[in-house]
């Protein structure tokens, strides 16, 4: 079976790392997105719907430095009737597994944002092993407990797309934030759950639960109900964990 794949180059630039000099959680969200829309245009296949990411999950063995080049190479590695997973893979040297990997489930929706059955061609352009075609959409983030810390997230103009969402890139905003405040060991996984989306005029609340040293988990709500989840695991090794805590 030959995958379709798609790569592409970037650089990381002044406006993607913090003070350390690392990308952000935030413009790596925002680079998988490009890689992604560009994969599915390039096919031929972008004017016949949208995309909205359900889940990410990130396995880092190193965060790209300001200045690096980023050779990102994506592939479809599983379709559900509404929904498509897509694997990629950003690193600093062509063909090196030192960097991320990314696996995300991204939903097919119409104009209205309502999901709807993929293109036929979708399934010809993007060949799946017969065990990944019927993949699960479904979250396994738990709710916040009761003892999460909470506070106000303010949301900006800039954070909101053309889809009048809040951009799925905004979502990491609050976890690069406490990365940033509480310095540590190296970022080894990260996730993001979506559960809805952010109007613009909504008020935000971020709720933090942390885990021992390594874990933390975030809550993205409005009026009480989660919008999104995130979890961080960090960690000296190399060997990335199969649950975060």
């Amino acid at each position: 079976m030959n995958h379709r794949r798609f790569t592409s180059e970037a650089t990381v630039r002044l406006g993607d790392v913090g003070r350390d000099g690392r990308i952000r959680l935030a413009a790596l969200a925002r680079h998988l997105q490009d890689v992604a829309y560009d994969d599915v245009h390039d096919a031929g296949i972008g004017r016949s719907g949208n995309w909205v990411v359900r889940r990410v999950e990130l396995d880092v063995t190193r965060l790209p430095k300001f200045g690096e080049q980023l050779d990102l190479e994506t592939v479809c590695t599983g379709v559900g009737p509404r929904w498509a997973e897509r694997l990629t893979h950003v690193g600093t040297e062509k063909g090196s597994r030192d960097g991320i990997t990314a696996r995300a489930l991204w939903v097919f929706v119409d104009d209205d944002g309502r999901p709807r059955q993929l293109p036929a061609e979708f399934y010809e352009l993007y060949p799946v092993p017969a065990d990944r075609t019927r993949i699960s959409p479904k979250l396994r983030h738990p709710l916040p407990p009761p003892s999460a810390a909470r506070t106000d997230w303010p949301v900006r103009a800039a954070d909101f797309d053309l889809l009048g969402h809040m951009n799925n890139a905004a979502y990491w905003d609050p976890v690069d934030e406490d990365l940033t405040a509480h310095p540590g060991a190296p970022l080894r996984r990260a996730e993001m759950e979506y559960r809805g989306g952010i109007d613009p005029g909504e008020a935000v609340v971020v709720a933090i639960e942390r885990t021992g040293a390594a874990g933390v988990a975030f809550w993205l709500e409005v009026d009480g109900g989660v919008r999104g989840s995130a979890r961080v695991w960090r960690g000296n090794g190399t060997t990335v964990p199969d649950e975060p805590a």
